[in-house]
């Protein structure tokens, strides 16, 4: 019955050491997804600041075009019209990159959170192992104590009736 107890025990042990693992494994597959949306993020600021300079180039190049048309005075209304045009598409573009940033960062947050969870879960499900672990060594302890009780009781009686026995 001790032995059944105890294998039963470990047995229950080993799966929690799997779930254990499998836990480790999918907080590993978080952190590498967590890493791929920070590279992703900084990819996408680096996007962003190479957009924004060029941006800030093109509308330096369409400043020095309106000066030159006015200059020139040739026709003005048309150059300004595609010089806006080309204005508002590098606004376009930029928004659209700093919308693509924001939304990597969504998701970088949602993975942190997910990997706070997991490492929350797995450090609960550690400790009840633990817990158990202990629970079964101050068990088999008990167990032991009222072995060695019994076994002297059973020598004592032996010894009794050995005496029992010569009289």
């Amino acid at each position: 019955e001790i032995k059944s107890e105890v294998q039963q025990k470990s047995a229950a042990l080993a799966r929690l050491r799997g779930m254990r693992e499998e836990q480790l494994s999918e907080i590993r597959t978080a952190i590498g997804d967590a890493a791929g949306a920070e590279s992703k993020e900084a990819e996408c600021q680096e996007e962003a600041k190479a957009a924004r300079s060029r941006s800030e180039l093109a509308v330096e190049e369409a400043r020095k075009r309106v000066k030159e048309a006015e200059d020139k005075r040739g026709s003005v209304s048309s150059q300004v019209t595609q010089l806006r045009a080309e204005c508002a598409s590098l606004a376009r573009q930029r928004a659209e990159i700093e919308a693509a940033c924001q939304g990597a960062s969504n998701r970088l947050e949602g993975t942190r959170s997910q990997l706070s969870e997991l490492e929350a879960e797995h450090l609960d499900r550690v400790q009840a192992a633990e817990s158990d672990r202990m629970a079964s060594l101050d068990r088999q302890a008990e167990l032991d104590t009222q072995g060695a009780e019994l076994q002297e009781h059973l020598e004592a009686l032996e010894s009794e009736l050995a005496a029992a026995s010569a009289q």
